[in-house]
């Protein structure tokens, strides 16, 4: 005769991340390892730095798995304050794991009976990030300049942009000095400046260009709503020669 293989129950992931303005977070209870037999168990959400019934509706309850059934879905409410604040955490936990009468070999929770949950404020206006203008126009006597990039639309929280210049009819070492970096916009900053070296090379030639990129804009961990890059993401440098004067 066949053995009894009831199976075990746990929760979807251990750790979870909702914004606040999702309203309904969802997670499923899973039961892995068999489906004999009719098995239940609780659930009961327990606060952290998150408040019940300020940024989440505490919940209660039970699931009950019929035999062959191997998932449930658990409900939880999540309140939109419209406050700006830090993330805030609550667990859901799965507890006093049951199986029906005659049923065998039942061996309970599984290894994730917990969830940590991480409400992630979407009042933050984090802005956008992009270059002042698309294009600029210098003289190849001018040396050093400052090319702005600016944070438009918003300016909470941090975010950091990569930048680079890449060669088009102008080259690095030759028509310009290699620039390559990161940008870090604090709270509230809305403009940072690129240095870039033109290079005279004293030689008769036409006008030349090459390109600054903005790249891998990332904003402070767990943000939820982040326009990335903005329109004017890269910048045509165009170097005007001055020898044919």
């Amino acid at each position: 005769m066949k053995a009894m293989t009831p199976g075990t129950l746990e929760l979807d992931e251990p750790i979870i991340v909702v914004s606040e303005g999702v309203r309904q977070l969802q997670v499923g209870v899973n039961r892995v390892g068999g489906t004999d037999g009719q098995i239940r168990c609780r659930y009961r959400t327990i606060p952290k730095t998150a408040l019940p019934g300020v940024d989440y509706e505490p919940s209660f309850g039970e699931v009950i798995f019929e035999p062959g059934e191997t998932r449930h879905v658990i409900k939880f409410r999540i309140i939109n304050d419209h406050i700006r604040e830090p993330l805030k955490h609550f667990q859901i936990e799965l507890f006093d794991a049951q199986a029906a009468p005659g049923v065998l070999n039942f061996r309970g929770l599984g290894t994730k009976k917990t969830s940590l949950v991480t409400i992630a404020d979407d009042d933050l206006n984090m802005g956008t990030i992009q270059f002042e203008k698309p294009t600029y126009r210098f003289h190849e006597t001018i040396g050093k300049v400052l090319i702005n990039v600016v944070r438009v639309g918003g300016s909470d929280g941090q975010i950091k942009v990569r930048y680079m210049a890449k060669n088009r009819t102008a080259l690095e070492f030759k028509d310009f000095e290699p620039a390559s970096g990161v940008l870090t916009f604090k709270e509230n900053e809305t403009k940072k400046t690129i240095p870039i070296t033109i290079i005279n090379d004293h030689v008769k030639e036409p006008s030349k260009s090459f390109d600054l990129v903005l790249y891998d804009a990332v904003p402070s961990p767990n943000v939820i709503h982040f326009g990335g890059l903005g329109a004017n993401s890269v910048a045509t440098i165009t170097v005007l020669d001055d020898d044919g004067k």
